[in-house]
C-alpha cells in the first residue's frame, strides 16, 4: 500500500443506491436534485466563510467531506448553516487552521444574515451557542473518525515520485495542479460518499487531460503511462469508469431539475465529455505487457484482463478495488433554499 493511502477504508464508503435513494434526507421527502441543490448551497457558504477568514483548501475540502457524511448520519435542518461554521471549525483544529468559534461565528452572521461585525448582537450570540453544540454534535455523529485521504497529498507524492516533466502531453505541474481544483469543485457531489479518494483523483486527471484535447488536437494521441493508475494511485481503469459515469449521473439529476439547474459549471464542463471517450483514455493507465492484454469493452464500462498462457486464452474478470474530495476560486450562487424541520435521525444502510 502505498504510504499516502493507509488511511483508506470503507467505513465512511456507501453505495451508490444508498447515497441515491437512501439517505436521511430522502426520509424527509426531500428529493434528490433539492438536495444536490442545497449542499451546493451549503458548499458555496463554506467557501465564502472560509475565504473571509483566510482559510486554506485544504481545510475547507475537509470541512466538506465532513458535511457529507454528517447529512449520511441525520436529517438536514434549519441549523444547517451552523452545522456548515462548526464543520469549518473542526477541520480548522485538524489543519493548523484554528479560528476562535467567537471570529467563526461573528463572520457566519456577517455573510448568512448581513449583520455588523461585532459581538453585541442577539444574532451573533445565537451563531455562536449553536456552532459550539453542533460542534461537538458533528463529532458524535462522525464518532469522532476525522481521518481523510485528500487529494493534495496523492499530488505531492506523484510530485516528488514520478520523473517525467510531462503527462499525457500536458505539463505535469499544471495538470495535477487543475485536477486538484476540479476535485474541489466536485465536492459539492456526494461522489466522495461511494469513491475512495485515489479514484476520484484518477478520474479527475482524465476529465483534464480530455478537457485539454479539445483545446490542443496534436496532444490526442498522449495517454497516461502503463500501470500509471496502479503504481500512484492503486486503483485501475475500471474504478475509474464507474466514478466517471456516476459523476455524470449526479450531474445529469442536477440539469433535470424543474426548479433550475444547480452546478451548472460542472454540467457544462463534464456531460460534454462521452462516457466511451473517457473509458478509451483511462484504460492505458492499467498495465499492458507481453502476458496481459487490456480490451475496453463496447459500452466502455468494463475492462477485461486475457492472460495467455501456453498458447491458450484464459478469460477471467479484472479484480475491481474501489479505494478510499472546489476550485475555491470559483463563486457558485449561493441560494437560500428554505429550511426544513428537524427530525429523527435515520439509519442508512451501508456497503457490505
Amino acid at each position: 500500500m502505498l504510504p499516502q493511502l493507509k488511511q483508506l477504508n470503507d467505513v465512511w464508503i456507501f453505495s451508490e443506491d444508498a447515497v441515491l435513494n437512501h439517505t436521511p434526507a430522502r426520509a424527509q421527502k426531500i428529493p434528490l436534485e433539492q438536495e444536490l441543490k442545497m449542499k451546493e448551497a451549503l458548499s458555496d457558504f463554506l467557501i465564502r466563510l472560509g475565504s473571509a477568514l483566510r482559510i486554506d483548501g485544504r481545510t475547507i475540502l475537509a470541512a466538506t467531506v465532513y458535511l457529507h457524511r454528517y447529512y449520511m448520519r441525520t436529517q438536514i435542518s434549519n441549523s444547517k448553516y451552523n452545522v456548515v461554521s462548526a464543520a469549518l471549525t473542526i477541520s480548522g483544529k485538524l489543519n493548523d487552521n484554528y479560528r476562535p468559534p467567537e471570529k467563526v461565528a461573528s463572520y457566519a452572521c456577517h455573510i448568512r444574515d448581513k449583520v455588523p461585525l461585532n459581538e453585541h448582537n442577539e444574532i451573533y450570540w445565537a451563531w455562536r451557542d449553536q456552532l459550539l453544540f453542533r460542534e461537538e454534535l458533528i463529532l458524535r455523529k462522525l464518532n469522532f473518525d476525522l481521518n481523510l485521504v485528500l487529494p493534495y497529498s496523492l499530488r505531492d507524492s506523484i510530485l516528488k515520485n514520478c520523473y517525467s516533466d510531462e503527462l499525457m502531453g500536458m505539463d505535469k505541474v499544471e495538470l495535477l495542479k487543475k485536477t486538484v481544483s476540479l476535485i474541489e469543485s466536485l465536492s459539492s457531489l456526494p461522489v466522495i460518499l461511494c469513491y475512495h479518494m485515489n479514484v476520484i483523483f484518477g478520474t479527475a486527471m482524465i476529465i483534464v487531460k480530455l478537457e485539454f484535447d479539445r483545446q490542443n488536437k496534436e496532444k490526442e494521441n498522449e495517454n497516461l503511462p502503463n500501470g500509471f493508475l496502479k503504481d500512484y494511485l492503486n486503483t485501475d481503469s475500471d474504478a475509474c469508469c464507474r466514478c466517471f459515469r456516476f459523476i455524470k449521473k449526479l450531474l445529469g439529476i442536477c440539469q433535470a431539475d424543474r426548479h433550475g439547474p444547480s452546478n451548472k459549471a460542472l454540467i457544462k464542463r463534464i456531460l460534454v465529455i462521452e462516457s466511451e471517450k473517457f473509458a478509451n483514455a483511462v484504460k492505458f493507465g492499467d498495465y499492458n505487457d507481453d502476458n496481459e492484454k487490456l480490451d475496453a469493452s463496447t459500452n466502455g464500462s468494463e475492462v477485461e484482463t486475457k492472460k495467455i498462457e501456453n498458447g491458450e486464452n484464459d478469460n477471467s474478470q479484472k479484480t475491481i478495488t474501489n479505494e478510499d474530495v472546489l476550485p475555491h476560486g470559483e463563486k457558485r450562487k449561493n441560494e437560500d433554499l428554505g429550511n426544513t424541520s428537524d427530525e429523527p435521525e435515520t439509519k442508512v444502510p451501508k456497503t457490505e
